[in-house]
């Protein structure tokens, strides 16, 4: 739970509380879990091989304690090779890496996503270090330093209210200065941890906030044809849950060894298990997350969002949202869907989204909506 930086929304509010970090012992035990589960899943298929991903994140910066970031991911990789399974590592990181560090990085991880907020002066506002001073530059560095090696990133910003009208701007500074970095994932700050005790902005006081993601959208498409932005709030996929961490099928080993639905603590029925004397002691009366969604059902955007996140979207009994700002949020995803099935309808692309015919009928045409352009005549964007 230790950071160099001190982001002014952390919802882990890393660095503010007692520091704690694994054992070795328990990075044994959970890695020792998740490689048995991987060989249970290869014999159950019938496979020879199969690969199981290791996601490095945290309540603080996952290379902080540099020695056993090294160990989970050396320990991991050589448990699946003993195992016939094929390993993969996934680091989220705040990109604050240098000299050795950055290099180790490059060469043993395979997918890094950076915490960034994209422009000098919203980096260096919303995520400085410790002291006070910019992280801006020493981010841009490590990124550059992947670009290098050849290696693509994945850029992870958060949006406060005060730059929702930045968005367009944000993505095109990160697209053109890095050209290693093929897609943003752009998520609005949830009112959690550090970044409860900020004054609450609502979005609808700020500005609609779908429009500017939809601009942001279009020049990207015209721009930067081969890359992409991305937001949960508008996910192309249908689901009957927002997340795994409502089921506990992905769980997160948290520091004092805690494993939980979510990166968030929950309330104890939500806890998968904990690891105990050497071994993992799981939950037998572990409740799914599951919000009360009955009204949510009703509406025509809910396999898009599943209701929402249950932590940052709160709801009542009847599954109406408490918050002004869930109420929003709310709001917003029902407009951008609207706009989406309007324009769709009509044969229009729209954000990515590309209507394709489907048989010849007399009085209504079928479609099915696809995300590419490979369909389309001239077309030199990538089959997503």
């Amino acid at each position: 739970n230790e950071c160099p930086l001190h982001c002014i929304y952390c919802f882990s509010e890393a660095g503010d509380k007692k520091s704690m970090s694994l054992s070795y012992e328990q990075i044994d035990v959970i890695i020792k879990e998740i490689v048995k589960n991987a060989v249970i899943q290869r014999i159950t298929l019938k496979k020879e091989s199969i690969e199981s991903k290791l996601t490095l994140s945290g309540g603080g910066e996952p290379t902080y304690c540099w020695e056993k970031f090294k160990y989970c991911v050396e320990k991991f990789k050589s448990t699946c090779n003993e195992k016939n399974i094929t390993p993969r590592v996934m680091l989220v990181t705040n990109g604050c890496l240098s000299g050795k560090k950055s290099e180790y990085v490059i060469e043993n991880i395979d997918e890094i996503n950076i915490s960034f907020d994209g422009i000098g002066d919203v980096q260096n506002t919303q995520r400085p270090l410790k002291n006070g001073k910019g992280s801006y530059e020493i981010v841009k560095r490590f990124i550059d330093k992947c670009g290098l090696y050849k290696k693509k990133i994945l850029i992870r910003t958060t949006i406060l209210p005060d730059n929702f009208k930045r968005i367009p701007e944000i993505v095109d500074n990160i697209f053109a200065v890095f050209p290693n970095v093929d897609c943003i994932h752009l998520e609005p700050m949830i009112y959690l941890g550090r970044a409860a005790k900020m004054e609450q902005k609502e979005v609808d006081s700020c500005f609609e906030c779908e429009n500017v993601y939809i601009d942001a959208y279009q020049m990207v498409e015209k721009k930067y044809p081969e890359r992409e932005i991305v937001n949960s709030l508008f996910s192309y996929g249908l689901n009957e849950y927002f997340c795994s961490s409502s089921l506990g099928t992905h769980p997160w080993v948290h520091m004092d060894g805690s494993i939980m639905a979510c990166k968030d603590y929950l309330e104890e029925e939500h806890r998968v298990g904990l690891i105990y004397e050497n071994k993992v002691a799981y939950n037998d009366n572990f409740s799914p997350m599951l919000s009360n969604n009955k009204n949510c059902e009703k509406c025509f955007a809910y396999y898009h969002c599943a209701g929402g996140c249950n932590r940052s979207m709160p709801k009542d009994e009847n599954g109406i949202c408490l918050e002004g700002n869930s109420r929003n949020m709310c709001r917003i995803i029902k407009d951008f869907w609207k706009k989406a099935l309007t324009n769709l309808a009509q044969e229009v692309p729209f954000c990515g989204l590309y209507p394709k015919r489907i048989g010849e009928f007399s009085f209504y045409p079928n479609y099915k909506i696809v995300k590419s352009e490979n369909n389309l005549e001239g077309s030199t964007r990538k089959n997503r």
